[in-house]
């Protein structure tokens, strides 16, 4: 993607923007980032509060982000629920959000973190869902739903609340937490989750819906158009959705769901299906037949009703996109198309068919005079000719076809010096390459535009696919080629032709009405004729040439009254004669009420926490329960004897659990609310806290010598425990502990080991009171000598040895070059594990640092495994785990020696030579990765991952560079 002002969009299409940006008005209007948040908010106030007069439920919700057991972060969720409520005091529901992709799970918590623990008392009521990381990110979810449900109580008692996230029985699979959060919620809780992404692989809601209390209120939301791929994926054509949609719906209702929404980004390639939803929900036993036949009546008039019924279904049955060929996915990197596949044939020459039929309509419109239909059918003519042009060239340009192929030749003859075989390839490539139609077919999507989701298409096909277009022709112009003259203009067409963005429906009585137009053809200006609802008498407005072919004027207040206006956009000429119009709009009057703006309840007298309770727990765990007078309150929790090092304990979620404790003490504790700094009058309640026995010493144990380190394991302790304390001998010496502050975990490497000399080790448990247990037998080994070389290296200069290579990307003199893309992998072997100490280098010169290329990866970002990375112009190193650090600066077209380090404690990372940044990563995770390495792309091989460029020297290490090493590497 390439960031583009519209005066620089492909092929003159940049002439139907109104001005040279593209975005939302109160974004792209002058002033502070503040100025523009607050022109922001303050439109969708006023959209929601007029919907809202009209009858219908206005909600507004953000996402619940980190651990809602923390007191910052329950403090955050009472600010930003309090800016919500006076940003917009007209809601009637506030939805809670959980972050996409977490219905597959979070991280878990740390032994013994309140987090973990309030999964331990919670995590019951989702125990169906088995894998310990969703039912971590289930407690998560329940407990932010509960911190917000009471703080809604106290804020705005008649606000109701929703929790919802990215759902689905398939894929993101949040709905599924809905079995458990039914019976851990108030009743009064809204669920309504995104559904499944594709409505054609799975023609029902979640599963979940049906399983509720009969009780709750759900809505699901599926998707009128799909945004990462399946079978529905692309960002610029239709996809087909209305047939899928009818069995959705009868579902919903056998569900015993109130009703459903949906989710859209874009509204005409989407109006089917919204209109089929719609209609059912006034006719549940709508036919698809039924639906389009009514649907073609309304839009183009009786006597074309059943041929374009007709023809809509055909449409529809050629599936997305009408051509065969899977678009351009909304969330990824550009793709000329999705997995590579091509328009079909068949799909082709049926389109053609179709075009010829709308034609024949349009044509026998006109004869008779009957208008109405007529810009939908060309609305509809004008996308099928967007389709086809569009496929036409993204053929020619994708990775692999004829343009691409012939440019691969002529780089390669000219690396090698062959100037006769560049020079033919080269005109070749130019030949195919100005043969290529994506002018025609951004200038045909340019005709259909006529919501400002289809501008806001446009301007992606121009920053993705006009953005590819011109790097290709760079490609070109260096290789000697001859990419021909780009035509600038759009094509001006016979007859004056009137294009208006959004018009407005709605007008305040004796405000101004703004109105904006686009002129294409030959005339001399615009100018606005209007009247008065119900007046026989038009009068005129003058408009001004604003930007481009944009033109702007105002129909005066004085005309605006309580009845409304009809106004129509006429294009004139020399002699201010009419010579075309737009159709003839009408506005209804409204007035936006007044909205009483949000004010906190006042304070009320503070009265103590009810049904305060403590009990003691095994594993020196005491368990506090109490309801707080006020809802949501924040409440602090005192102890006597204190807290360990004098802290304050706060929260809001009306529990606690306290592992902070000795065997056989007596423990009081007082709790009470609290309200800016001042406490209010506690509770108090007592507990004895019981003694157990000290732990056995764990099983299991097996010390494993590595390369200049050994790895030391053993089972897991039953219940909870602090942790793990490891200790070693040496040559028959007294053994020493070498974690005195205990381990949490199961592993230690030991990487302070001598070669060639005998170590024993041994364990104890430390249990939740601080009590050592006994040690385990020692297990003896003898360490190895530390590596000198690499583990592995993979040169990639004309060969890679093992490795696979995925065209088009070829090994050359120069290395690893995947201008066009592909990569090299090579089947998972242990040198390329995590053990310890580790080290891996490269040099490369990358084309492009846009998107987030993958310069070599074996793992998995925040898991196991390893991998460097190019984001945001810098290097990343990830590394076992949530250990991620990025570093220095990196340019395009420029050959970098980098080199990232981990030696047990710290990573680095070293930019031809020179340390560019390091952070502490006390905390890795050494199991190993199972996939293959790749070398120019992610395991996951999208297009956003693809490193363009050259690649060389990968060298793998399993110890730390020295800077030493790294800098006479660098010189080399």
């Amino acid at each position: 993607m390439e960031g583009l002002a519209t005066r620089d969009f492909g092929f003159g299409t940049g002439e139907v923007f109104t001005g040279p940006e593209f975005g939302s008005k109160p974004a792209t209007q002058p002033g502070s980032r503040e100025q523009q948040i607050g022109r922001q908010q303050a439109l969708l106030a006023e959209g929601l509060t007029y919907a809202r007069s009209r009858g219908l439920k206005v909600c507004v919700g953000f996402e619940v982000t980190g651990d809602p057991t923390h007191p910052d972060a329950q403090a955050r969720l009472e600010a930003r629920l309090t800016a919500l409520l006076k940003a917009y005091p007209m809601l009637d529901v506030v939805w809670i959000w959980q972050s996409e992709g977490l219905g597959g799970g979070s991280d878990i918590a740390a032994p013994g973190s309140p987090m973990e623990l309030a999964v331990a008392r919670h995590g019951g009521a989702f125990a169906y869902l088995e894998n310990p990381a969703r039912i971590h990110e289930a407690v998560r979810v329940m407990l932010y739903s509960r911190l917000a449900h009471g703080i809604l109580r106290r804020l705005a008692p008649r606000v109701r609340m929703a929790v919802s996230g990215w759902g689905g029985d398939k894929w993101m699979r949040f709905s599924d937490f809905y079995l458990g959060l039914d019976k851990t919620l108030p009743q009064e809780v809204i669920f309504a989750a995104l559904d499944n992404i594709d409505p054609s692989m799975a023609t029902t809601v979640a599963d979940a819906y049906g399983n509720l209390s009969p009780g709750r209120e759900r809505w699901p939301i599926p998707w009128w158009e799909s945004d990462g791929g399946y079978s529905r994926r692309d960002q610029w054509g239709p996809q087909t959705n209305a047939a899928p949609f009818l069995p959705l719906c009868r579902d919903v209702l056998k569900k015993g769901c109130q009703g459903m929404l949906a989710i859209h980004w874009r509204t005409r390639d989407v109006e089917e299906a919204a209109a089929l939803q719609a209609r059912f929900a006034w006719d549940t036993s709508l036919t698809y037949e039924g639906f389009f036949d009514r649907f073609a009546h309304a839009c183009y008039g009786p006597n074309w009703a059943v041929e374009m019924s007709s023809i809509h279904r055909e449409l529809e049955a050629l599936g997305p996109r009408w051509t065969g060929a899977p678009g351009q996915v909304e969330c990824g990197g550009f793709e000329w198309f999705s997995e590579g596949r091509l328009p079909l044939p068949g799909n082709l020459a049926k389109l053609a068919a179709l075009r010829s039929r709308i034609d024949r309509v349009r044509r026998g419109m006109v004869a008779a005079g009957e208008t109405a239909g007529l810009e939908r059918i060309d609305w509809l003519l004008a996308t099928v000719d967007w389709l086809v042009t569009y496929d036409e060239a993204a053929a020619a340009l994708r990775p692999g076809g004829p343009v691409d192929a012939a440019l691969n030749r002529a780089e390669e003859a000219n690396r090698t010096g062959n100037a006769a075989a560049c020079a033919s390839a080269a005109a070749e490539a130019g030949a195919a390459f100005r043969a290529a139609p994506l002018g025609r077919a951004m200038q045909a999507f340019a005709r259909k535009i006529s919501t400002r989701g289809e501008w806001g298409a446009l301007a992606t096909i121009n920053v993705k696919a006009y953005a590819a277009y011109r790097r290709i022709a760079a490609r070109l112009r260096a290789a000697g080629g001859d990419p021909g003259l780009e035509e600038r203009g759009l094509p001006e067409p016979a007859v004056a032709r009137i294009q208006m963005q959004t018009p407005a429906g709605l007008v305040e009585p004796r405000k101004p009405v703004a109105v904006e137009a686009n002129l294409h053809g030959k005339a001399a200006g615009l100018r606005i004729r209007y009247r008065a609802g119900g007046s026989e008498v038009w009068r005129t407005a003058p408009m001004s040439n604003s930007h481009a072919r944009t033109w702007t004027g105002d129909i005066p207040a004085s005309a605006v009254g309580l009845d409304g206006i009809e106004y129509v956009v006429e294009a004139v000429d020399g002699a201010g004669r009419a010579i075309a119009a737009s159709q003839v709009w009408t506005a209804s009057a409204v007035t936006i009420p007044r909205v009483r703006p949000f004010a906190p309840p006042a304070a009320r007298k503070r009265a103590p926490v009810r049904n305060l309770t403590a009990a003691a727990a095994p594993d020196y765990e005491v368990r506090l329960a109490w309801e707080a007078a006020t809802p949501g309150a924040m409440c602090e929790v005192t102890r006597t004897p204190p807290w360990p090092g004098g802290a304050t304990v706060r929260t809001a979620l009306g529990e606690l659990c306290d592992v902070d404790t000795v065997a056989g003490a007596d423990v009081r504790y007082e709790v009470a609310e609290v309200f800016a700094g001042k406490r209010g009058p506690a509770a108090a309640v007592s507990v004895t806290v019981p003694t157990a026995a000290p732990r056995p010493a764990p099983a299991g144990m097996e010390a494993m010598p590595g390369a200049g380190k050994v790895r030391v394991t053993w089972a897991p302790a039953q219940g909870r425990v602090r942790g793990y304390r490891v200790y070693r001998s040496e040559a028959g010496g007294e053994a020493v502990c070498i974690t005195p502050e205990p381990i949490p975990a199961t592993l230690f490497l030991d990487t302070r080991v001598v070669a060639r000399r005998e170590y024993a080790y041994t364990v104890s448990v430390v249990d939740r009171g601080g009590r050592e247990g006994g040690r385990s037998e020692p297990v003896r080994v003898v360490a190895l000598e530390r590596p000198t070389g690499p583990a592995f290296e993979a040169r990639l200069i004309g060969e890679a040895p093992g490795g696979t290579l995925q065209p088009p990307a070829a090994l050359t003199d120069e290395g690893l070059q995947t201008r066009s893309g592909g990569w090299v992998a090579y089947a998972n072997r242990p040198d390329f594990a995590l053990e310890g100490e580790f080290s891996v280098s490269m040099r490369f010169k990358a084309a492009s640092v846009d998107a987030i290329p993958v310069l070599a990866s074996c793992g998995e970002f925040a898991k196991q495994g390893w991998f460097v990375q190019i984001l945001a112009q810098g290097l990343r190193f990830s590394l076992g785990g949530d250990n991620v650090m990025d570093a220095g600066r990196i340019e395009a077209d420029r050959w970098y020696r980098v080199a990232c380090t981990y030696d047990g404690a710290r990573m680095r990372v070293f930019i031809d030579g020179k340390e560019a940044g390091s952070r502490p990563a006390p905390v890795v995770d050494f199991r190993p990765w199972p996939g293959p390495l790749y070398v120019g792309n992610y395991h996951l091989r999208e297009e956003m991952y693809q490193f363009k460029g050259l690649l060389r020297d990968l060298r793998l290490y399993a110890f730390a560079l020295t800077p030493e090493e790294i800098a006479a590497e660098a010189g080399r």
